[in-house]
C-alpha cells in the first residue's frame, strides 16, 4: 500500500484498525468475548469497584456517547451491569459482572503478551509510540490543532 497517499487522520485510523484488530484476534483464539476498547472501562471498574457513568467520562476524557456505546457492547457482552442510582433515577451505576471478574486472569495474562508485542514494535520503531501518544495529547492540550490551524493559516491577498 502507498501509505505516503494517506492524511494523518487516516493514518491514525488504519493503524488503530490494525492493532485492535489484532489484539481481539487474540482474544477471540483465547475463547474471550472481549474487545480492546473495554480495555480501559474494564481496568476503571476493576480498580473503582462501581462508578457513575458521568465519572467514567470524566475518568477516561471521552464523550458521553462514545462511553455509553461501549458500556452498551460491554453489557451486550455479560462484561458489565448498570443499574439505576439509590437516591437518582436518572444516575446509572456500573459495576463488572462476575463474568467479567472471572476473566481477570486470563485479561492480566493477555495484556501482558500486548505489552510485550507493543514493546516489540517499539524497538523496530526506535521509539516508544505509547508514549508519543501521550505526548501528542499533551501537547494538543496545550494547543488544540484547531488553534494550530487558525494560527498557520495563509493571509488572504486583498486588492
Amino acid at each position: 500500500m502507498a501509505y505516503e497517499m494517506l492524511t494523518l487522520g487516516s493514518l491514525l485510523r488504519l493503524t488503530l484498525d490494525r492493532l485492535d484488530r489484532d489484539v481481539e484476534t487474540t482474544y477471540r483464539e483465547r475463547g474471550l468475548r472481549f474487545k480492546p476498547r473495554y480495555t480501559s472501562i474494564y481496568r476503571l471498574l476493576a480498580t473503582s469497584g462501581e462508578m457513575r457513568i458521568g465519572d467514567i467520562v470524566l475518568a477516561m476524557d471521552l464523550s458521553q456517547p462514545s462511553i455509553t456505546n461501549t458500556l452498551n457492547a460491554m453489557r451486550a457482552d455479560e462484561l458489565v451491569e448498570i443499574r439505576r442510582g439509590s437516591t437518582d433515577a436518572r444516575e446509572r451505576i456500573v459495576t463488572l459482572s462476575p463474568a467479567a471478574r472471572a476473566m481477570a486472569d486470563q485479561l492480566e495474562m493477555q495484556w501482558k503478551k500486548t505489552a510485550a508485542a507493543a514493546a516489540s514494535l517499539d524497538a523496530d520503531l526506535g521509539l516508544s509510540l505509547e508514549e508519543l501518544l501521550r505526548d501528542t495529547l499533551r501537547h494538543l492540550d496545550r494547543r488544540s490543532l484547531r488553534a494550530r490551524m487558525i494560527d498557520e493559516a495563509p493571509s488572504s491577498v486583498s486588492d
